[in-house]
């Protein structure tokens, strides 16, 4: 596999854990257009980490959402799904538009 189709969600998904070594190099591979997105009320992980995962990947996006916690509540479904088409759009360039 080429760092482009390296499957990122096991990478990001164990930033929090010990098992995870190097984490930080690992995160810097990451060379797809990336959105991190974190809750403003997480008290598992500070928006703090999530901000520090972004700026480790070269050009990843940040979106703090502000009410939310460590999950995601069932409310979160459309505005999230916005923040995540916006994303795609952004690195496309494709309009969703119909």
């Amino acid at each position: 596999m080429t760092a482009a189709t390296t499957p990122t969600v096991p990478i990001v998904s164990c930033l929090p854990s010990a098992q995870c070594k190097n984490k930080r190099d690992l995160v810097k591979t990451i060379t797809v257009p990336t959105l991190v997105v974190h809750g403003a009320g997480d008290l598992l992980l500070p928006p703090a980490k999530g901000r520090e995962t972004a700026d480790l990947i070269p050009g990843a996006t940040f979106k703090l959402i502000a009410g939310v916690g460590h999950d995601i509540p069932p409310g979160l479904g459309k505005p999230l799904t916005e923040i995540v088409l916006e994303h795609i759009q952004s690195i496309t360039n494709v309009s969703t538009e119909t």
